[in-house]
């Protein structure tokens, strides 16, 4: 068996795998790579559960809900996982705000957000 094809590489002269520079200034060859500090904010596409809606000792109602993988302990009014806000708590369900678009949840429903 012999090859169709025979490569040799190439010797003396420029070679097109050779990278050339041909600009000034300094820099990183024209890659750019951009740096985002993270973020509070739950991803796009995030779970959002209700897990339990009660009443403090005080009687003031408060709600358990999950984003993603963690538990926020609520009450109306309260802005949690910086884009949801509890507008309203009645048991067993609760109503809220991502952003400003309204939803509604009861115990043991979840949405994607």
């Amino acid at each position: 068996f012999e090859p169709v094809i025979i490569v040799t590489p190439p010797t003396g002269g420029t070679s097109a795998t050779t990278p050339t520079s041909s600009g000034t200034g300094t820099g990183t060859g024209g890659a750019t790579t951009t740096t985002q500090p993270p973020s509070n904010e739950p991803a796009q596409g995030t779970s959002v559960a209700l897990l339990d809606v009660f009443q403090q000792a005080d009687g003031t109602p408060m709600a358990k809900v999950q984003v993603g993988s963690t538990v926020y302990t609520v009450g109306a009014g309260a802005v949690f996982a910086s884009s949801y806000r509890v507008v309203s708590l009645n048991a067993p369900c609760g109503q809220f705000l991502f952003g400003d678009a309204p939803f509604k949840l009861c115990v043991g429903e979840e949405v994607i957000k």
